[in-house]
């Protein structure tokens, strides 16, 4: 991983290397707005079609959410030392989400009669996707279940 400190370097040049090695080709654009606009329109039937096209696995929309029967049963699955673990990633990951979570600000004024005023709302739901297939990744879910809580996100 390279870390980037934008008071010690060139930004412009930095953004135009990572985007050399990150810019997608037309063909690619082209792929990923094909997908977007089949969820679009198909919704639940193109997410089936597409879990089974990229990661091989059946699934039915009434499966997207996990039930609370299986979410019980995972525990039983692991091993306390490994559930230690991700409880404390997850402590770390929601404190330093709270660190860093946008605060909505004070009301600029204008003037007697004028003002300004920003609200950040989350958005009311999202769905996260989780590669898996043979391999399991809690580290994902993790970093992407956990910001979404914290920013509000049922």
């Amino acid at each position: 991983m390279k870390i980037i400190k934008t008071w010690e370097c060139n930004i412009i040049l930095e953004v135009q290397e990572f985007k050399k090695i990150t810019n997608p080709t037309e063909s690619e654009i082209t792929s990923i707005r094909q997908i977007i606009n089949e969820v679009l329109k198909k919704g639940d039937e193109a997410l089936t079609f597409y879990v089974k096209k990229f990661d091989n696995v059946s699934i039915l929309p009434e499966d997207f959410k996990i039930k609370q029967k299986e979410i019980d049963n995972a525990y039983s699955l692991i091993s306390s030392d490994l559930l230690s673990a991700i409880r404390n990633a997850k402590q770390n990951i929601e404190s330093f989400q709270n660190h860093i979570k946008i605060k909505n600000p004070d009301i600029f004024k204008i003037d007697a009669e004028s003002f300004i005023d920003t609200v950040y709302k989350p958005i009311e739901k999202v769905g996260i996707y989780i590669p898996g297939g043979a391999a399991s990744y809690p580290s994902t879910v993790l970093m992407n279940a956990i910001p979404a809580s914290v920013a509000g996100v049922k």
